[in-house]
């Protein structure tokens, strides 16, 4: 979806926010008092062709607001290339899961639509390799409630076809008390090509 472009995604800190999901919490480990864990997985996609991108959308609270300070990849590096997540107002499709590669070939098993109905926002970013991403002390992202992201649409690139289903995604953490930051990200990019062994 961003290829040729060379994308470089900062943390950009603001202040005062909060954030919430109908989401099922995860307790598989000790978490802070006052902080809760959910899972955003794929629902059980099944990859028929290579360079396939999907999304996949989840609801928030719009009566509560918190605030997301961790994201934990819970992906397969050997077949996933990277995934986004994007706060949006509404997501680009009601299916389950759908094709957002706007720069790749339709995957005729998925409808195409885009990741958001209208200016999607990205709230956080993997690639293989990268580590959990813990916040700084007192700095969130806020979503649901008054914020302008009401779901989070989840985007997964898959290099290869693969066998069986999957069910890849990304864990949070996040908490009904305010911060007394707001976390951001700026979105810095190159576009075009450049002959080896020139000079701009």
């Amino acid at each position: 979806m961003f290829f040729p472009t060379i994308f470089l995604l900062s943390l950009s800190i603001t202040y005062p926010c909060l954030a919430w999901f109908h989401f099922n919490h995860q307790k598989q480990q000790t978490l802070p008092e006052g902080v809760q864990s959910t899972d955003l997985r794929m629902p059980s996609v099944r990859i028929e062709k290579n360079d396939t991108y999907l999304c996949t959308a989840f609801p928030l609270d719009a009566d509560e607001e918190h605030y997301i300070v961790s994201f934990e990849p819970l992906a397969n590096q050997h077949q996933i290339h990277h995934m986004l997540l994007f706060g949006c107002e509404m997501p680009g499709s009601d299916e389950p899961a759908w094709d957002c590669g706007e720069m790749s070939s339709s995957d005729a098993g998925y409808s195409r639509s885009p990741v958001c109905a209208s200016q999607p926002d990205i709230i956080y970013a993997w690639a293989r390799g990268a580590p959990k991403l813990n916040l700084p002390k007192g700095v969130g992202f806020r979503v649901g409630g008054e914020a302008k992201s009401q779901f989070l649409v989840l985007q997964v690139h898959y290099m290869h076809q693969m066998k069986g289903e999957d069910n890849s995604g990304v864990r949070l953490l996040h908490t009904e008390e305010p911060q007394p930051r707001m976390a951001g990200t700026l979105l810095l990019a190159t576009d075009g090509r450049m002959a080896p062994k020139k000079t701009v």
